[in-house]
């Protein structure tokens, strides 16, 4: 990623757009960067940005923390840096300022330096949450095993090209608006389910056509081109993105299923979060799950819902509103 991007997300988080700075974190991305000015990590600066936030954006500053570890970050790379990081509260700034200077912290020592400062202190418990917050995303693993690699760009061309050679491929899949080709192996090396089609007696093997009369065939595409190349060319819409991780899901392209899932966390809205949320519930997609929860908490569309009771019911029970309906439990003597 180039010094423009990455100066691109330091503005995105000194402007609290931590949404468009969550986007900016990509397979190319150089987690180990220092501010251009006050020579400070990435995990520093975002750990520092969320003292004294709202709970929302707090919140937001927890995600993009997960995020850059999830992408490589370290927690023991040192800043080299000559400012500091104040704290204070609005009715008696002067008094209240609490310091720590960046110096040469790293993520983690600087994260326990400010809970030296601010644990014994009254008025700071929402910063020592954060902060214990912060240690937990330290001590937790990764949201997913899937490791993003920086490939050449040239690389990546010369995988659409084989995804366009139509003339080499050996398998067509009937979608609900036309047929897709694509290479058999590829698929069968993608997919088990692909796979058992493909080499049992079934219909699929001799006719080398797969059907998915009840799929898109721009959803069959968006699978192909994320399975053969790790990205897309299009800007297909949250339905579109849908349908494709039902036939990821369906085939068991775990792969794709995880890809899939991290692109919805950023197209959730208030009129895609039914869709999306219920998808995540139905196929346990944790992290797709937990993006659901946070937005719904803070939109007040979606919390209107709720109390309306107009929402799916796998989507209510995501945030405990379902209550126990029906004939009361039995009284039991447990030995």
């Amino acid at each position: 990623m180039s010094a423009d991007r990455m100066g691109v997300f330091w503005t995105f988080l000194d402007t609290d757009k931590f949404d468009k700075a969550l986007r900016c974190i990509a397979s190319d991305f150089q987690c180990d960067a220092l501010h251009s000015t006050r020579q400070t990590t990435l995990l520093v600066d975002v750990i520092a940005t969320g003292l004294c936030e709202i709970p929302a954006k707090k919140s937001q500053c927890l995600e993009l923390i997960k995020a850059l570890r999830d992408s490589g970050a370290s927690w023991k790379q040192a800043c080299r840096s000559k400012s500091s990081s104040a704290v204070w509260t609005a009715t008696n700034p002067e008094k209240s300022k609490i310091t720590v200077p960046y110096g040469t912290h790293s993520a983690l020592s600087f994260t326990q330096a400010w809970l030296h400062q601010l644990h014994e202190k009254k008025g700071w418990q929402d910063e020592v949450s954060y902060l214990h917050e912060v240690l937990e995303i330290y001590l937790g693993e990764p949201r997913s095993s899937r490791t993003k690699l920086a490939i050449d760009e040239g690389i990546v061309d010369l995988w659409e090209k084989l995804l366009l050679a139509t003339d080499s491929h050996d398998l067509t899949i009937d979608t609900a608006d036309g047929p897709v080709t694509a290479h058999a192996q590829m698929l069968k090396e993608a997919s088990p389910v692909v796979r058992a089609m493909l080499e049992s007696s079934m219909k699929e093997r001799q006719t080398q056509r797969i059907q998915l009369n009840d799929t898109p065939r721009e959803a069959v595409s968006l699978l192909l081109e994320i399975l053969y190349t790790c990205s897309s060319q299009s800007e297909p819409d949250y339905k579109t993105v849908l349908s494709a991780l039902d036939l990821a899901h369906r085939w068991q392209v775990q792969v794709v299923v995880r890809i899939l899932g991290e692109l919805l966390e950023q197209m959730i809205t208030d009129a895609s979060f039914a869709s999306i949320a219920e998808h995540a519930a139905l196929k346990g997609l944790e992290a797709l799950k937990k993006a659901c929860q946070r937005f719904g908490a803070e939109s007040k569309i979606i919390q209107d819902q709720l109390k309306k009771d107009t929402l799916p019911k796998v989507v209510k029970e995501m945030f405990h509103q379902e209550t126990a309906v029906g004939a009361p439990r039995k009284k039991r003597k447990c030995f």
